[in-house]
């Protein structure tokens, strides 16, 4: 039998100071493959060994890299009361990103549209837990790629008033992006100022960067706005089946790219994730309903503590296709996993199925259930006089009945009210309809729909932004 270690951290101090000097000597000996001269001049100007394509750190230039890192910072929204602070120990909870397709309640999934893209943003402006945009949550396949970022990023900043999301597929989709909140907010040195927006960087594991991602990673940082560093490791595929030996080649494909934003603006906030998995071997797909996910996603944790990086991984992840059984044990142990471990800034945390593939509407707001169910059961609960009411237990005695005192009046409120889910009797279930928790998720989802009110926006920042976009799409009309 294999041994067991029930501690929520799977890896010891010596453990983590192994995968580092692991990751060290990956940097030292084989390098990180950076495919774009841009890029490349870059690491040559600061005086680091450069062959071919690949680029060779030393643990010193990493480490100066992840002392320059600020643990905490935060993030400014249109609304200023809708502003984010990630690190020191709270969990900023966000929507799933770079699906596909939309999950249809009858099986079916189909392309996402910009129909649905609007649809979740109203989701995230109404949600009870303030977050930022999942720029692309779905992909709308009813908009030209060439502009669709412009045309998503103009929903994401009318629609809602909380903290954006860029698209960093290219150079022009981060750069056009970061020329909006200029608009919105004052200019590129009042971004510069302050954090207002966050980009996802993916590493090509193992070992690679992509050029439009190191580039894209190099102009957030030129703009000091904070970008997420993450792979997706596959065991048995882009990384090797022993977890360790994984978390190395993660460990310097993530470090690499700190180093990277460091040296283009040293302080610039950065966040080092990861939600890798196992490769499925009966049909070469991303396994995330496995035990392997749930220890990557706590040892990449424990490696970012480790270098005092605020960090990242992945929330209600499932390879089920509908918010089934399967699906929602999968996306709440998941989720579960990276609240208890400390995670900074979780995504993915509403919405996700089928491996990164599909949102689920419906799954949405059966995540945003999950999370309020999780984080509710972590309250630190305070042991004061007024908790223990010893004064009554000692009045009420041992046939007392609770149910009608006025402290059960007074305070019942404070116990967990779930919005889904059923807690009627058989009989009466069935009476209302014999509804599922997926079914009434798709009943609230159209009310919160419907009640969805568009943040205010000044009328002229709107006008010069649509404009600016409309003069955008004829450039890019022209290109290519």
């Amino acid at each position: 039998m294999a041994h067991l270690s029930l501690a929520n951290k799977p890896f010891n101090t010596n453990d983590l100071e192994q995968i580092h000097n692991a990751a060290m000597r990956l940097l030292q000996e084989q390098g990180i493959v950076m495919d774009s001269e841009t890029v490349l001049a870059v690491f040559k100007q600061h005086g680091f060994k450069v062959h071919g394509s690949k680029v060779f750190f030393t643990e010193q230039q990493v480490l100066n890299a992840t002392e320059s890192v600020p643990a905490q910072f935060g993030i400014r929204a249109r609304n200023p009361k809708k502003n984010l602070h990630i690190g020191g120990g709270t969990p900023v909870l966000c929507s799933t990103g770079g699906e596909v397709y939309i999950a249809e309640r009858d099986k079916t999934q189909r392309l996402g549209t910009m129909a649905d893209y609007r649809k979740i943003a109203k989701l995230v402006q109404t949600s009870p837990f303030n977050q930022m945009t999942a720029h692309e949550s779905v992909h709308p396949h009813d908009v030209d790629a060439k502009i669709s970022h412009l045309d998503m990023m103009w929903q994401d900043l009318t629609l809602c008033d909380v903290a954006a999301t860029v698209n960093t597929q290219d150079v022009n989709a981060v750069t056009d992006c970061l020329a909006m909140l200029e608009i919105i907010f004052g200019g590129r040195e009042k971004l510069q100022a302050q954090p207002c927006a966050m980009g996802i960087i993916s590493p090509l594991s193992p070992l690679q960067y992509a050029p439009n991602q190191a580039e894209a990673l190099m102009i957030l940082a030129s703009h000091r706005q904070p970008a997420a560093i993450t792979n997706m490791l596959l065991l048995g595929s882009s990384a090797p089946v022993f977890i360790p030996g994984a978390l190395a080649i993660g460990n310097a494909e993530l470090l690499s790219g700190v180093v990277l934003s460091q040296m283009v603006s040293p302080g610039t906030p950065i966040i080092y994730g990861s939600t890798s998995c196992p490769l499925y071997m009966k049909n070469g797909a991303a396994c995330l309903g496995t035990p392997e996910t749930l220890i990557l996603s706590k040892g990449l944790v424990q490696l970012a503590k480790f270098y005092g990086l605020p960090s990242r991984t992945g929330g209600a992840l499932s390879d089920a296709h509908i918010p089934d059984g399967q699906a929602m044990a999968e996306s709440a142990l998941c989720l579960n996993t990276a609240i208890e471990s400390g995670a900074d800034y979780i995504l993915h945390a509403f919405g996700m199925l089928s491996s990164y593939l599909a949102t689920s509407l419906e799954k949405w707001l059966m995540d945003e259930e999950l999370c309020r169910y999780i984080l509710k059961s972590k309250q630190k609960i305070e042991v004061t006089e007024k908790t223990l009411e010893i004064d009554t237990l000692l009045a009420m005695g041992a046939k007392g009945d609770y149910l009608t005192h006025p402290s059960t009046f007074n305070n019942f409120r404070s116990l967990y009210q779930g919005g889904l889910g059923n807690r009627d009797s058989y009989a009466i279930w069935l009476q209302k309809g014999g509804m599922d928790a997926a079914d009434q998720a798709g009943e609230l989802l159209n009310k919160r729909l419907a009640a969805y009110k568009k943040p205010p926006m000044d009328s002229g920042l709107e006008q010069e932004l649509k404009e600016w976009i409309a003069r955008r799409k004829k450039q890019l009309a022209g290109i290519g």
